[in-house]
């Protein structure tokens, strides 16, 4: 059996510090490979943004006054509201507020943070657009008094506005975005998939790959019938996941774009990435065979995988390598859409850059398009998770037990 210990180390903490630039943390870590036994030594500085605490009573009753609101549910939302509201607005445009969400259809409501007095609201709905549908987020600030089940205040907003945050000292388990880092992921997955699945190869081609899409869906037709004679239908997998398929390092802005706009439709990850990869496989091909680092070469190899396995790329990644490895706190994408209805999340807030001389804002992760890389290509940047269970699957890969090799299962020593 193999077991890991993961600790905070002075020196790695000291030399963490020295990365830093204004208003970001710094991670560092070091793996210590034995035969029966890792140790992983972890450095961390600065400051992480973490949400002012909105009490589980404001929650609750928020949430409660947004429901209200999605059901169309007038006369109970009108119940809540205190005196003071009701002499400040009129009850005719109370209603008006009341009757905004009726219909929509929207999903659960979540809070995402405080602003003064204000809980911020979000529920995501889905819009109708001639042939497709996009996702709308629905945005509310609501000002409740749990202790006399009042409501004193209710806006709709246009969009997500700066919630309060507040620094506190990076911990051993917050999560990270893992960024590129998900390439080797990706790698790492088609090796251990190659060796249960016998319609893969290292050989394996994207037009042969992408013809197995043909009977998917209508998009599914299209994208093999393209691949079929596209200048990349000879690239081997192998040549994808080793930055040496033709892919370019810039991608086309045009087709960049309509991978973002795919991200706000209401798609799931595999129509994205086929569509997505339609218009890719049209363009140009760079020099197959050189070296070229490559986003879209990695996402390409993950739609390869999961075409032939009929199974999206984030759900393989999970049952072979998230689930053996027993990385519970990982993800993907943005790292407050998977979080529980209520949930507190600890992770690591971006920061925006600030100007000359000044510290950089936080900016959070929320659910929503633009909080993370788009799912055209998600397999080449979109996994998040803790520096520990990080460190997990690196060792796993170095000692090569991933999967048939080893089937003890790892646990932590605290």
């Amino acid at each position: 059996m193999v077991t890991i210990k993961a600790a905070r180390c002075p020196e790695l903490d000291e030399l963490a510090a020295h990365g830093l630039s204004a208003g970001s943390c710094c991670g560092l870590a070091v793996l210590k490979v034995g035969t029966s036994r890792m140790e992983l030594r972890v450095g961390l500085a600065g400051r992480r943004q973490m949400e002012v605490t909105v009490s589980e009573a404001e929650k609750a009753m928020a949430l409660e006054v947004v429901d209200l609101v999605l059901q169309g549910r007038e006369d109970d939302f009108l119940a809540l509201l205190s005196p003071r509201a009701l002499a400040a607005i009129p009850a005719a445009e109370w209603r008006s507020c009341a009757r905004f969400g009726r219909g929509s259809k929207a999903e659960e409501p979540q809070v995402i943070g405080k602003m003064g007095v204000w809980v911020i609201v979000t529920a995501r709905t889905k819009v109708k657009l001639w042939m497709s549908q996009k996702i709308k987020l629905l945005v509310f600030k609501v000002s409740v008094d749990p202790g006399t089940r009042q409501m004193e205040g209710f806006t709709i907003l246009d969009q997500i506005p700066e919630v309060q945050a507040v620094p506190s000292e990076v911990q051993l388990a917050d999560a990270w975005h893992f960024g590129s880092c998900t390439k080797a992921v990706t790698a790492t997955l088609a090796a251990v998939l190659l060796e249960q699945e016998p319609r893969l190869s290292w050989d394996l081609t994207v037009a042969d790959a992408l013809a197995m899409a043909a009977t998917a869906s209508p998009s599914g037709h299209a994208l093999a019938a393209v691949a079929a004679q596209s200048a990349f239908r000879d690239v081997t997998l192998e040549q994808l996941l080793t930055n040496r398929g033709g892919l370019w390092q810039e991608q086309d802005p045009q087709t960049w774009s309509y991978a973002w706009d795919l991200d706000r439709e209401a798609h799931s990850t595999q129509e994205q990435r086929r569509r997505y990869y339609t218009r890719v496989l049209a363009l140009q091909a760079h020099e197959v065979g050189k070296y070229e680092y490559s986003n879209d070469g990695f996402g390409l190899a993950g739609l390869m995988l999961e075409t032939v396995l009929q199974e999206s790329w984030e759900e393989l990644v999970r049952k072979h390598i998230f689930e053996p490895l027993g990385m519970t706190n990982s993800g993907f994408y943005a790292m407050g859409a998977s979080a529980p209805r209520g949930a507190q999340r600890n992770f690591i807030w971006g920061t925006r850059p600030g100007g000359p001389g000044e510290p950089g804002t936080p900016m959070d992760p929320t659910e929503g398009p633009g909080a993370d890389n788009p799912a055209a290509i998600g397999p080449a940047g979109v996994i998040h998770g803790s520096l520990e269970e990080m460190g997990r699957w690196i060792g796993h890969s170095w000692l090569g037990e991933l999967h048939g090799r080893s089937c003890e299962p790892w646990f932590v020593i605290e």
